[in-house]
């Protein structure tokens, strides 16, 4: 297992199995490799293949990003083919081949948009059926850049995570995550935490506790003394001692 990954699964200590909220500028990318850990300790442990997560993007040129990012990060990763979850889009974009193929995969993170999974769950398609009963039993229900996700449109989402979760997550729940550095205004962070939890319970459906809301906190890493003319001098300066070695 990559240190990454390792270093993610930490990350998250005791909220590992709780639904939880990365509310952060890299909340994307540290729930994905969430995923990925789930997906490698399944294959590990010899689970049979099913899509195990599904990750919903606010739009399409999100969901189509994400592939070419995750392989950067498993290329990196060390991991032997039959450890290395796979994933697949499935926006309406592909063309019946590769809907075909993904059909056939049962990729482990399927990235796909809130209008996609309507149509899933409503499409008479035996092909778009057997996609969606693919995830049976489902581990993960993610919903990218959460504060998107509001007003009529958060209530439809609202309505379809309710329903994609009755039919794919009979015998227990699904982990619910949500990503988004952008969901509250308030300055203090317990009133932070309980506002967007609020809204993410909301969301979801399930009772998200603000102890949930995993934040970042940013240090400042250069010297607050240190002004643009004292930077001007001490490059002079470097520079007129780097001058005087070479003449030495």
């Amino acid at each position: 297992m990559s240190e990454a990954i390792i270093w993610t699964f930490r990350r998250y200590g005791n909220r590992q199995n709780r639904d939880s909220i990365a509310n952060m500028n890299s909340g994307r990318e540290r729930v994905e490799r969430r995923l990925i850990d789930a997906a490698i300790r399944a294959r590990a442990e010899g689970e049979e293949q099913r899509t195990r997560a599904i990750v919903i993007y606010p739009m399409n040129a999100l969901a189509n990003s994400q592939p070419e990012e995750l392989n950067k990060f498993l290329d990196q990763s060390g991991l032997p083919e039959n450890l290395r979850p796979t994933f697949a889009g499935y926006t309406g974009q592909e063309n019946t081949e590769e809907r075909e193929r993904i059909r056939e995969a049962k990729p482990d993170i399927l990235l796909t948009n809130f209008m996609m999974i309507e149509l899933l769950m409503t499409r008479q398609s035996k092909l778009d059926q057997t996609v969606i009963e693919n995830a049976q039993e489902l581990d993960f229900i993610v919903l990218d850049e959460l504060h998107t996700f509001r007003d009529r449109q958060g209530a439809d989402v609202a309505m379809l995570v309710r329903r994609l979760r009755d039919r794919l997550c009979r015998e227990r729940p699904p982990l619910c995550i949500g990503t988004s550095a952008t969901m509250s205004s308030q300055e203090d962070d317990t009133e932070h935490a309980v506002a967007v939890a609020k809204v993410a319970s909301r969301l979801f459906g399930t009772d998200i506790s603000p102890d949930a809301v995993i934040d970042e906190t940013l240090e400042r890493a250069t010297d607050p003394n240190l002004k643009p003319q004292s930077l001007l001098v001490l490059a002079a300066s470097d520079a007129q001692d780097a001058q005087l070695a070479a003449a030495q």
